[in-house]
C-alpha cells in the first residue's frame, strides 16, 4: 500500500473494514421501501473504537417481501440485532440510533456493490469500575 505522510491517509486504503469483530454505533436507521414494494430496515453502523474508527458498514434487513425464506432470514437477524442493543420493541428508527455494540463483519459483493456487512451481533458491555469492556479482538487475520 502506499501512504502518503506529508496528507496523512493512506492511498491505497479502499475503506473497507478487514473480516472481524468491531465496536460500533448504530449511526442511521431508516424504515424505507424496497424497489419490489415490500419494506425493509435499513442501518448504518460507524466503528467507534480502534484503529479503524469512522469506518463503516451497513446491512438491509428484508422485514416484509415477497421471498419468505429471505423475510423469515431477515427478521431472525434484525431480532438478534435488537437484542444485542436491549431494545427488544424499538418505537421508531431513533430510538436504535447511538447505541454500542459488537459487530461480527465480512466483505460482501453483490448487485450493490462491494461493502462490509455484519454477520453477527453482540452486547457492548463497559464496566466502569474497572474501565474494561467485554470486547475481544477477532482470532483471524484479516486476510483469510
Amino acid at each position: 500500500m502506499t501512504s502518503n505522510t506529508f496528507l496523512g491517509y493512506d492511498t491505497g486504503d479502499t475503506g473497507l473494514l478487514p473480516d472481524g469483530k468491531y465496536v460500533v454505533k448504530i449511526d442511521e436507521a431508516q424504515y424505507k421501501n424496497t424497489q419490489k414494494g415490500g419494506k425493509m430496515m435499513y442501518c448504518r453502523f460507524v466503528v467507534v473504537e480502534g484503529d479503524k474508527e469512522g469506518y463503516e458498514a451497513e446491512k438491509r434487513y428484508n422485514l416484509h417481501c415477497s421471498n419468505f425464506r429471505v423475510q423469515r432470514n431477515d427478521r431472525a437477524e434484525f431480532a438478534q440485532l435488537l437484542e444485542a442493543i436491549n431494545v427488544p420493541n424499538p418505537q421508531s428508527e431513533s430510538s436504535i440510533c447511538g447505541v454500542r455494540l459488537i459487530i461480527d463483519v465480512r466483505t460482501v459483493a453483490d448487485a450493490f456493490g462491494t461493502r462490509n456487512e455484519p454477520v453477527s451481533y453482540a452486547k457492548y458491555e463497559f464496566d466502569q469500575a474497572t474501565g474494561k469492556d467485554n470486547f475481544q479482538q477477532s482470532d483471524t487475520r484479516p486476510w483469510g
